[in-house]
């Protein structure tokens, strides 16, 4: 059963973070923001000016105590032992704040918001280093990559999901995820299937910092390679991918994580074969296509060698003097 904590928040809670000391900060709306022990017990409260929803908490990854917020179109710099006034507090966005994000090295904090811009605060100097505008809706998430302090990840609700490098003012690339819909509408829908639009709400970055994740509102979660040139396109069985992966594919997971490489896998009507893409860099993808050959040519010769000995056996049966 689920332990709840309580004794806080009187409004809906809108965004949660939780810090390496095991502390937990909570945002809700009317600009509430709480902080917590790691066993429930409230350690701090504090209600932003204004009353604008607290929609992003963020703690630092160097300084535990030290804690980013989003309200309205603020972000507050906040010391969750002294949680009654800001540390610092900046105005840079033009309309409500949906996300927070800061990189690694801690130097650039990004925030995201209601008019698809995307602000780039500079810690050291406190001032706006760069703002990237190319979301034509609600930009909804971003996501600074590990080891790459330079480069982050953004998802909106005009269903596009985006890859930047901060050195330049456009993105890397674009996928649009309306145009995987086209061919997910060709094929029959499961049961309790959603059928909302594919609005992009949440996005992640793996720890390689080369896959990432997006959340839309179709109930669909969609995974995309950084790499997204020149896939390597070949045709396996599918009796021989079933055997690789699982009937689920549930064994597609690990090899991608080996590999650092992302797995397409489309069946080709009237046959029976299946169309395997693989994203990835030209290394990984030139590893994961002779893994996969070796793959197939070991279930090839493990089948082989079940039929010989299916053979052999039928062969040593004594049959009865009634069969002739």
């Amino acid at each position: 059963m689920a332990v709840k904590w309580t004794g806080g928040h009187s409004s809906p809670i809108l965004c949660l973070n939780a810090s390496k000391e095991g502390l937990v900060a909570s945002g809700a709306e009317g600009g509430d923001l709480i902080t917590w022990g790691e066993d429930g017990t409230l350690l701090g409260h504090i209600q932003f000016q204004g009353a604008d929803d607290v929609t992003s908490v963020l703690f630092s990854h160097s300084r535990p105590t030290k804690l980013y917020a989003s309200h309205g179109e603020t972000i507050s710099i906040m010391d969750v032992r002294f949680l009654k006034s800001s540390l610092d507090q900046f105005h840079v966005n033009e309309e409500e704040i949906n996300c927070l994000s800061l990189n690694e090295t801690e130097n650039l904090l990004a925030s995201a918001d209601d008019s698809g811009a995307i602000k780039i605060l500079d810690l050291e100097n406190k001032k706006v280093s760069r703002s990237l505008k190319k979301h034509s809706n609600i930009c909804s998430s971003i996501a600074f990559r590990p080891r790459r302090p330079q480069s982050l990840v953004s998802c909106g609700l005009d269903m596009q999901v985006m890859l930047w490098n901060l050195q330049k003012a456009r993105p890397l690339w674009i996928t649009n995820l309306q145009e995987d819909e086209t061919e997910e509408m060709e094929s029959p829908q499961s049961p309790g299937q959603l059928l909302n639009p594919a609005l992009a709400h949440s996005v992640s970055v793996a720890s390689c910092g080369n896959i990432f994740s997006c959340g839309a509102e179709d109930g669909k979660i969609r995974i995309v390679p950084e790499d997204r040139k020149d896939p390597e396109v070949f045709q396996v069985r599918t009796w021989l991918l079933e055997a690789m992966f699982g009937t689920d594919g549930s064994q597609m997971p690990y090899i991608q994580q080996v590999r650092k490489a992302m797995l397409k896998l489309k069946a080709l009507e009237s046959s029976d074969l299946t169309e395997a893409v693989v994203y990835s860099s030209s290394l990984c993808k030139l590893w994961t296509k002779c893994m996969l050959q070796f793959m197939t040519e070991w279930h090839c010769q493990r089948q082989e060698q079940g039929l010989l000995k299916l053979e052999e056996a039928m062969n040593a049966v004594e049959l009865g003097p009634w069969v002739k």
